[in-house]
C-alpha cells in the first residue's frame, strides 16, 4: 500500500493541496483530511507529485519509509524490495512498490507569510493563504549557536571547533579531513573509539557536540617484510579509503557513496549495475552476492548465515580492503545499528521476531522474483 501524508506544522487556518499519480489528477489533502492511503496499490511504479503550490508556499522536504502493511517487522531486519526516490526540484517522489509491503510518505510545506506594505511585520496576525495550502508561518524568532568540537584523538593531534545554528547541519563548514603520518582517516565519530555515531556535513546538530576522528593504520617503510620495498608514492596518498559512509535499503544515501558502490560491484565482481547513485533492487541483490561471497569476512563475524544488503560495518571494511590490500583496516567493534542511528536490534544477532520474519520471507520470495522482473523491465 501507499500513504500519503500531509505536514502543515502549526498552521490553524484552512489549507487544501491536490496531488497526481503517475500524471492523473489524483486527490486532496486539506486541514479536515490530511492523509490519503490506497490499500490496493499493485507492485509497480508511482510517481506521487505535489501540484499548483501557490507562490507563498514552499515544498521543504518530502520524507518516506518502508514497512510491512502489518508494520511488526524491525526495520533494520527485514529486507525490504520497495524503494523511493524524492526530488524536491520536481515536487514529486518516485516510488517502486514491492508486494505486501508499505511506503508511506510525507509532504512537508512551509508558508512564507507576505511582508506588510509598511515594511512592518504584525507578529500576533495570521493572515489566511490564498489559492489553497497550508503550512508553519515563519515569524522571527531567537537561533541559538552550538558548537562542533574536532579532536584528531592521538597525542599530537589537535583539537579545533566549529559553530552553527541549533537544529541545523555543518554543510560546507564541515573542516577538511585530517592527516596523519602512517594512517588514513576513516570517519568523524562521536565515540573516540567508533563506539558513537558517525558525524558528517549532513548531520544535524542540536547540543555542544564533541567527535573524535577514527583512524586506519597503513603499512609504512618500516613495517615492511625485508625484502619488500615501499613504492616513492605514500600509501595514503596513493590508496585512499574508498567508501566512507554506511549504505543501507530505504534510507537516504549519499548518491557519491552509492556510485562508488555501484562501480566497484561492476569491477571487482562483475555485476553489470547502472551507475545512477541510487540504492535500488539491484544494487541490493549484488551486495548480499558480494556478502555471500566473502562470508567469513562479513557475516560470519556477526554470527549470521543470511545476506543483509546492508553495507556496514564489515561489508565497508573487506570492501575497502578490497580496493586497497595495503590498508590496515582492523576489524571494527561489532556495534548494533540500533546504536548508530537508534532503530532495530543488533545486525544478525537472533531476536523474538527473527523465525516470525524468516517465514514472511519465505512466503514472499516468489513474489520478490516477479517484482525483480517487473523494475528491471521498468
Amino acid at each position: 500500500s501507499i500513504e500519503i501524508i500531509k505536514d502543515v506544522g502549526d498552521y490553524q487556518g484552512e489549507w487544501s493541496f491536490d496531488f497526481s499519480v503517475n500524471g492523473d489528477s489524483a486527490f486532496a489533502l486539506d486541514n479536515e483530511n490530511d492523509s490519503e492511503i490506497n490499500e490496493s496499490a499493485e507492485p509497480g511504479k508511482y510517481v506521487v507529485r505535489e501540484e499548483n503550490i501557490p507562490a507563498e508556499w514552499n515544498l521543504d522536504d518530502i520524507s518516506c519509509k518502508i514497512s510491512l502493511q502489518n508494520d511488526f517487522i524491525p526495520h533494520l531486519e527485514y529486507p525490504y524490495n520497495s524503494s523511493y526516490e524524492t526530488d524536491l526540484e520536481d515536487n514529486s517522489v518516485t516510488i517502486g512498490l514491492a508486494g505486501e509491503e508499505k511506503v508511506t510518505c510525507t509532504f512537508e510545506n512551509n508558508y512564507d507569510e507576505p511582508e506588510e506594505e509598511n515594511g512592518e511585520e504584525e507578529e500576533d496576525e495570521q493572515p489566511t493563504p490564498t489559492g489553497g495550502g497550508g503550512g508553519v508561518i515563519h515569524r522571527p524568532t531567537e537561533t541559538e549557536e552550538v558548537t562542533v568540537t574536532f579532536d584528531e584523538n592521538y597525542e599530537d593531534g589537535t583539537v579545533f571547533s566549529a559553530d552553527t545554528e541549533e537544529n541545523t547541519s555543518l554543510g560546507n563548514e564541515m573542516p577538511e579531513d585530517p592527516e596523519r603520518e602512517n594512517y588514513v582517516f576513516v570517519e568523524w565519530n562521536t565515540g573516540a573509539e567508533e563506539g558513537g555515531t558517525t558525524f558528517n556535513n549532513n548531520t544535524e546538530v542540536n547540543d555542544d557536540t564533541t567527535v573524535y576522528a577514527i583512524w586506519g593504520e597503513v603499512l609504512g617503510e618500516e613495517d615492511e617484510p625485508e625484502g619488500e620495498v615501499l613504492g616513492e608514492t605514500d600509501v595514503k596518498d596513493s590508496c585512499p579509503l574508498y567508501l566512507t559512509e554506511f549504505i543501507r535499503q530505504g534510507r537516504r544515501n549519499n548518491p557519491e557513496e552509492v556510485e562508488k558502490l555501484q562501480t566497484f560491484l561492476n569491477e571487482y565482481e562483475e555485476e553489470n549495475l547502472s551507475i545512477t547513485g541510487f540504492y535500488s533492487l539491484p544494487s541490493i541483490e549484488a551486495v548480499k552476492r558480494f556478502q555471500s561471497n566473502y562470508a567469513s569476512e562479513v557475516l560470519d563475524p556477526w554470527g549470521i548465515d543470511e545476506p543483509t544488503g546492508f553495507v556496514y560495518l564489515t561489508t565497508r571494511r573487506w570492501i575497502n580492503l578490497t580496493v586497497c590490500p595495503e590498508l590496515e583496516i582492523e576489524m571494527p567493534e561489532l556495534i548494533s545499528a540500533s546504536e548508530a542511528d537508534g532503530q532495530g536490534e543488533v545486525l544478525g544477532r537472533q531476536t523474538q521476531t527473527d523465525t516470525l520474519a524468516q517465514s514472511i520471507i519465505n512466503q514472499l520470495e516468489d513474489m520478490n522474483l516477479i517484482v525483480n522482473e517487473m523494475l528491471k523491465a521498468d
